[in-house]
């Protein structure tokens, strides 16, 4: 057989892609290739003739004397440490697993064990597996704790609802029901990898069974808010029995009935913010307070304000049934649950009406940007007051009677909005910002919280904000 070149051995161990290290009969390392100096951060210089445990780590190098004695003793091709798990320390002090393979090298045909034989040590960096492995683990474990918990829920809803149904037949069709929105939301919360589920996805998915695609008798307004898993579950059963005694006793009873949903995140400068949505039906039959409750009242009611440490309230006025949940956003949201800044609303199924006959305020200093807001707002039926161009006139007009709302550009033709805002809020008027200059992290701490808008916004965006607002004052 040919001998294999030793410049093309030399280029074969100086390109391997695990390192090398070779050791003599005294734990001396007396050759290593240029990937240990890429796992351990020492130059070959600094380890040659020096002894192997210097790439040890402290706890581990008195033991590893032994039993590199005993390896040279008894030397045989095998992974080093089977069963336990290794770490490599670098020349900064710090450690990383490994995985190490060791092979007996006799270089002159002596029994074994001589102070002449050597040692070649493969050494593999297994970072990246331990972490795919912890995330595999960390999975499984998530999966338990889910499972368990949605079996949990699954099982108190079979007890409920069997507790007030009058027949079998009755029973399977509630709970089929029930499990179906519970399904519902998983489906939201899959399409996100277990993220979160959107609010308008969530109201939209919880009511189209009841619809019947006539999707013009639902308006939703808000930002664009990420649920956490749990608040997602827990709202969208409460969603689902509200369309279900919309169905046979609200306004999804009636052809002409509607229902509009709208939500908001709020709060004053050094205060928790607070998650706000209500539930209204109009144009279906007059409403009269129930006289007998079941599992679904309990849901939308004391199970919800429980689960998210919040306040419900119901009203059964003639016109139509309201449900309104307050709670604090963290018990709903992650920390970053806004996927996009809280001016931004959700544009679908808008319900322009909501503004018709309102007194809007509008204060912006840009001509054209003005004439565009008053028209926009005039054509969603809104009475303009203004458009005010500067702090004194905004002033002025802002202490004018009745007014419903306003929208702020924050400067002034070198001014600030600050006094007009304050006067609004004194008045109880709602109102919100719309600034090129700020956005909802710069706002002054005074008015953190307040609904503003970004320049450049689409009309409906504006519309659509101003809406909400006013619809949750």
């Amino acid at each position: 057989m040919a001998e294999f070149p030793v410049d093309r051995f030399r280029l074969v161990v100086e390109s391997a892609p695990n390192g090398l290290i070779m050791v003599d009969g005294k734990g001396r390392i007396t050759f290593v290739n240029p990937r240990i100096e890429t796992l351990f951060g020492y130059k070959p210089a600094e380890l040659l003739g020096n002894p192997v445990e210097t790439l040890i780590p402290d706890r581990y190098r008195g033991q590893h004397v032994a039993l590199r004695g005993s390896f040279s003793r008894h030397p045989e091709t095998r992974p080093m440490g089977a069963g336990r798990d290794l770490y490599g320390r670098r020349k900064n002090g710090t450690e990383f697993p490994v995985e190490i393979g060791l092979n007996a090298v006799n270089k002159t045909g002596n029994p074994a064990g001589q102070d002449d034989d050597l040692i070649l040590a493969t050494v593999v960096d297994i970072t990246a597996r331990k972490k795919s492995e912890e995330h595999v683990r960390f999975i499984m474990r998530e999966l338990a704790h889910r499972t368990k918990n949605i079996l949990a829920v699954v099982q108190v809803m079979s007890w409920q609802t069997a507790r007030t149904c009058t027949s079998l037949e009755d029973f399977e069709e509630r709970f089929t029901q029930r499990i179906d929105a519970l399904s519902c939301s998983h489906d939201l919360l899959a399409n996100k990898e277990w993220e979160g589920a959107a609010v308008a996805d969530l109201v939209k998915a919880q009511l189209a069974p009841f619809l019947d695609n006539a999707n013009e008798r639902l308006h939703v307004h808000g930002p664009s808010l990420l649920l956490k898993p749990d608040a997602a579950q827990n709202l969208g059963l409460a969603l689902h029995e509200l369309a279900t005694n919309a169905s046979k006793y609200g306004a999804l009873s009636h052809p002409s009935g509607r229902i509009k949903v709208v939500w908001t995140i709020d709060g004053t400068a050094g205060a928790p913010r607070r998650f706000r949505i209500d539930w209204h039906e109009n144009g279906g039959p007059e409403v009269r307070p129930p006289t007998r409750t079941g599992f679904g009242h309990s849901i939308i009611k004391e199970i919800v304000a429980r689960a998210f440490t919040g306040e419900v309230t119901l009203k059964f006025e003639p016109e139509g049934f309201i449900w309104q949940l307050t709670a604090p956003a963290d018990r709903m949201f992650a920390e970053n649950g806004e996927t996009v800044d809280n001016e931004t609303m959700e544009e679908d199924d808008m319900n322009t009406d909501l503004l018709r006959g309102q007194r809007i305020l509008v204060v912006e200093d840009d001509a054209l940007l003005a004439m565009s807001v008053d028209a926009m707002l005039q054509e969603a039926g809104a009475d303009i007051i203004g458009p005010a161009a500067t702090l004194d006139r905004a002033s002025t007009l802002a202490a004018a009677d009745k007014l419903s709302g306003a929208i702020l550009d924050i400067r002034l033709n070198g001014d600030e909005v600050w006094p007009v805002a304050r006067l609004l809020a004194k008045n109880d008027v709602p109102f919100m910002f719309y600034s090129g200059h700020y956005d909802s992290a710069t706002l002054p701490a005074e008015w953190a919280g307040r609904p503003i808008l970004t320049k450049p916004a689409r009309p409906r965006q504006i519309v659509g904000a101003l809406a909400s607002l006013i619809a949750l004052h």
